[in-house]
């Protein structure tokens, strides 16, 4: 009996000394699904205002955004390329570099930081359960920007650029 308590404890105080085994956790990445088009509803709220539109991503660096509210944005268009951003409003149809349009452009915002996400490039990730929260700075304004998004889905939830009092939540969510 004394040799069986001795061995145990024995074991006991050699199993305290092995090394444990840590499985490093695989890095966070943003869902692969962004890479795709997808389209959602938009309110945006930004300076005190409230802007409902749709939004979406047609390819990559394409972005569309069409005004549903209020009445006075209403059926506006813009349409968001690498080098060129196309503005349609009531039959008037213009097109302009993306620097000649004023920097905090509400279309200008969330294309940007929507682009830069589904890049996935000087992104930080953090999971929250469900949620993955990735954040990051517009390139050559210094804004920071953070999105949420479903980790099993991987759509967009919300968008806030707190430096600009802009954010945006996004409904019905679907991709291409």
């Amino acid at each position: 009996m004394k040799g069986r308590l001795l061995f145990c404890l024995f074991t006991a105080v050699f199993l305290l000394f092995l090394p444990g085994c840590k499985t490093k956790a695989a890095p966070l990445q943003l869902p692969s699904q962004l890479a795709q088009p997808f389209k959602a509803k938009a309110i945006i709220e930004y300076d005190g205002l409230s802007i409902s539109t749709l939004f979406s991503k047609e390819a990559e660096n394409r972005f569309h955004l069409e005004f549903q509210g209020p009445k006075p944005l209403e059926g506006m268009s813009m349409l968001f390329e690498t080098d060129l951003v196309t503005i349609s409003y009531r039959g008037l149809t213009g097109s302009y570099r993306p620097g000649s349009l004023p920097q905090a452009a509400v279309g200008q915002l969330l294309t940007e930081a929507v682009g830069l996400l589904c890049q996935g490039e000087k992104i930080q990730l953090e999971l929250d359960g469900s949620a993955l929260k990735a954040t990051g700075v517009l390139t050559g304004k210094e804004d920071s920007f953070a999105a949420v998004i479903d980790a099993s889905s991987g759509t967009l939830k919300t968008l806030v650029i707190p430096d600009r009092d802009f954010g945006v939540t996004f409904e019905d969510f679907s991709f291409q």
